[in-house]
């Protein structure tokens, strides 16, 4: 019933204006086509305007009429499994005291002790495999005050966070776990930069060409010769975040038994990531 109404109102519109554009038609043909001949005027036979009228009118609407829509939003994609090559490790040093100067003090001692070491072992990796070989920065830290169940300062505990990062995994990995007294807490891997850049710029190619194989095949399937791209959008992505991964071997050795351990190894495998490009948008056919 609504659809009804709407055609109805919709037919009705169009009557009333049609006839308002003859009477206008008529109105202006009458006026164009009286001749004055001794003050004696003549008019076309009001069946002939009505006619050149309507035929006017039906001639417009025709115009005004927009062809039906030919086109299509297609959408294609590229995607390949790429292994992760980026290796990040946190490491963190937690301890107690019951002066936070002097603690804050053992604190900045050992972060200056351990960036030295770090920071020798990022020179050799870099003058080796290039800048990106491996990255050393500190992260947070501080110190912060515990309470006794009446309220009052019962000792104060702090911590420093030392972030190692990179693509030479076995440089990472020999410094992360012979770093003490810090304790590597998690590792993630993810793909570096240039990876990302080369993989996303070969997939959009082949997402392309996916694209307009679609686009032709819609096209001849409706029947039409060719088609024009009108809108696109190209976006590349990874399936997902690096993952934390816990350190069994070395988290749990004892701190004495880390002293002066410079052999211990770390196990940690990398593992995939899919990188995805994906092309859309909306083609015309003709």
């Amino acid at each position: 019933m609504i659809t009804s109404n709407k055609v109805i109102k919709t037919t009705s519109h169009t009557t009333t204006a049609t006839l308002k554009n003859v009477c206008s038609l008529r109105k202006r043909l009458i006026q164009v086509c009286q001749v004055s001949q001794n003050r004696q005027y003549w008019k076309l036979p009001s069946g002939v305007l009505l006619a050149l009228a309507l035929g006017t009118a039906s001639w417009a609407q025709a115009q005004s009429v927009e062809p039906p829509s030919r086109e299509i939003e297609l959408q294609a994609q590229a995607q390949v499994e790429v292994s992760e090559d980026w290796l990040q490790m946190r490491l963190s040093f937690r301890t107690t005291g019951s002066q936070a100067d002097v603690l804050q003090r053992n604190i900045n001692t050992e972060v200056g002790a351990a960036l030295k070491k770090a920071n020798q072992a990022m020179a050799n990796a870099q003058a080796a495999k290039g800048a990106l070989a491996m990255r050393v920065r500190t992260g947070g830290s501080g110190v912060y005050p515990k309470y006794d169940k009446q309220g009052r300062i019962d000792r104060w505990t702090g911590h420093a966070d030392l972030v190692l990062e990179g693509l030479d995994m076995a440089s990472i990995q020999q410094v992360a776990a012979n770093i003490a007294p810090f304790v590597l807490v998690s590792s993630g891997f993810s793909l570096s930069p240039a990876v990302t850049h080369k993989t996303e710029s070969e997939l959009m190619l082949e997402a392309i060409a996916a694209f307009k194989a679609k686009a032709q095949a819609a096209t001849k399937a409706f029947g039409y010769a060719s088609f024009e791209v009108e809108q696109v959008s190209v976006s590349g992505s990874a399936t997902a975040a690096p993952q934390a991964r816990s350190m069994g071997r070395i988290a749990a050795m004892p701190l004495d038994a880390r002293h002066g351990a410079d052999n211990v190894s770390l196990d940690v495998q990398p593992g995939w990531q899919w990188v995805n490009v994906t092309v859309g948008g909306t083609v015309s056919m003709r």
